[in-house]
């Protein structure tokens, strides 16, 4: 392979072609002079793959697609794949300002986040005819991940992989304080109990050097309870914050207790002194941390046994799903193409190569049920069980500002800085101005 970077230290952009690719071109490439035989080759066909990514990422990211694009250049010998990656907080703007300048990517990740403005703004291909043309097996997919990519009955990106958010617990604190490991089930008062019990060895008032779980600030942390209680983040229809109502009020009560009453959480400052989630349950600090599905490779040198399990519920149960799709530019000059490299980034082959669990089914199964092999982390079907209940964030023009706000509000809530009706009412309000704005 052939690897070219562009200058700069924000943008990435690399350009990827067989070897054998390139000798061909240099054979043939010389211009045509009268009377030698000689014929200029023809220009490569040239598609662009947008991804968002960040530096410490880049590596990881581009030996994944150099793997994957080998295949695809296999059969398509004269398609050049030309990769650009761009800062996760600048990556919808870019494509937005690329498409309206008349140059954007051919194939694009695209976030489940922002997969509506990016279909009403017009950036995005409706897949379906690609799909009933040639009958592509939709099927073999999880309905609940391809699903986060309808809107108003078209199809807009493929999902090669996705996670659900869940708790992991350290088997070994668990069993030092008598406890068995979380089941199916399990309720908001199991949950605080489970804490209590695992919170052990103080160091003076409302200090321990071991804690049952990290209570944070993080939308990914907060937003499922605020949905096991029968609340959310915005109505129905996306268009005005709801975070003031009852049970909102209600489920932030309750994590303040937890960080705040019951002291069951380190302070922000001893999170900052392990690195956060990782150090905490790495040092086992930390019983519990409720994370995704990376952590699987994260984790994998723990000294410790521990696994996951669902998380607890309330009125109901739920979880999130993160994930991201492939989608073709609308405005691509090869959609064929374009979807020929799509079903390559969702192949079998490139799922089971992805760092995510595989949007096959099948294939979810065959890697989840090799990875357990290993014994430790155990119960990853956890994953997948909660997948039934799993929603994904809300859809808005603006996520990353909207969680800006009320990621802040939520962390006066656990430091004590504000009470929790206080800061529901201004971050609800801060919201509906954004929504206002981005409309």
């Amino acid at each position: 392979m052939r690897w070219q970077r562009a200058q700069g230290p924000v943008r990435a952009s690399v350009v990827v072609l067989a070897a054998s690719f390139l000798s061909l071109v240099t054979v043939l490439s010389v211009p045509g002079v009268p009377g030698t035989g000689v014929c200029a080759a023809p220009a490569p066909v040239k598609l662009r793959l947008a991804f968002w990514g960040e530096a410490a990422e880049g590596a990881t990211k581009n030996a994944f697609y150099d793997q994957v694009l080998q295949r695809f250049h296999a059969r398509h010998p004269e398609v050049e794949i030309i990769l650009d990656m761009t800062p996760s907080r600048d990556y919808e703007q870019e494509l937005f300002v690329q498409t309206a300048a008349g140059s954007p990517p051919d194939v694009m990740v695209v976030r489940d986040m922002s997969l509506q403005v990016m279909v009403r703004q017009g950036l995005l291909l409706d897949l379906t005819q690609f799909i009933n043309k040639e009958k592509y097996p939709l099927n073999e997919f999880f309905g609940e991940v391809v699903n986060v990519y309808r809107y108003d009955g078209k199809l807009y990106a493929l999902p090669p992989g996705f996670t659900t958010l869940v708790m992991l617990y350290n088997r070994d604190l668990f069993e030092a304080a008598a406890l068995a490991t979380p089941k199916k089930g399990w309720t908001w008062d199991d949950f605080a109990a489970t804490a209590q019990k695992l919170t052990q060895k103080p160091l003076g008032p409302g200090k321990f050097s071991q804690y049952g779980v990290f209570v944070n600030e993080w939308d990914g942390f907060w937003t499922p309870f605020v949905r096991q209680n029968g609340g959310d983040i915005l109505n129905a229809a996306g268009t005005q914050a709801v975070l003031d109502s009852p049970q909102n009020q209600e489920t932030f009560q309750f994590l303040a207790k937890l960080k705040n009453q019951w002291h069951v959480s380190p302070s922000f400052e001893e999170a900052g002194a392990h690195g956060w989630w990782d150090g905490l349950f790495l040092d086992q600090v930390v019983g519990m941390v409720q994370l995704g599905y990376w952590t699987v490779g994260i984790y994998k040198d723990a000294k410790f046994r521990w696994g996951f399990a669902e998380l607890p519920q309330q009125k109901r149960a739920s979880t999130l799903i993160y994930s991201s799709g492939y989608g073709i530019s609308s405005k691509t000059k090869y959609p064929e193409l374009a979807w020929e490299l799509v079903k390559e980034l969702v192949s079998a082959d490139a799922q089971r190569a992805g760092l995510d669990i595989p949007s096959r089914a099948a294939v979810a199964a065959e890697v989840l049920t090799q990875k357990q092999k290993a014994g430790n982390p155990e119960n990853l079907r956890a994953f997948l069980d909660s997948l039934a209940y799993a929603q994904p964030a809300p859809q808005t023009p603006n996520f990353s500002e909207m969680y800006r706000i009320i990621n802040g509000q939520v962390w006066q809530i656990l430091t004590g800085e504000k009470n929790v009706q206080d800061a529901l009412n201004e971050a609800n309000v801060q919201v509906n101005n954004l929504l206002r704005q981005t409309k």
